[in-house]
């Protein structure tokens, strides 16, 4: 009889925790979307300026130069 309490009890600790964490894996990767008020508002997307563009410039070499 202690043996079957014994496995009753074990089982439903490791199923608890299992619960606990994949809970936790879940907020974890879905807190925004769950909770969207306790979500950190992103600041405003600002628009670049001329000198801050990413576009790619290409400088000359040493060997392009000569």
């Amino acid at each position: 009889m202690t043996t079957d309490t014994f496995l009753f009890t074990a089982g439903w600790l490791f199923f608890a925790a299992l619960i606990a964490v994949i809970a936790g894996l879940m907020v974890a990767a879905f807190g925004r979307d769950l909770l969207p008020w306790a979500a950190h508002p992103e600041p405003a997307h600002q628009p670049r300026n001329a000198d801050q563009s990413c576009s790619t410039q290409v400088l000359p070499t040493e060997s392009s130069t000569r």
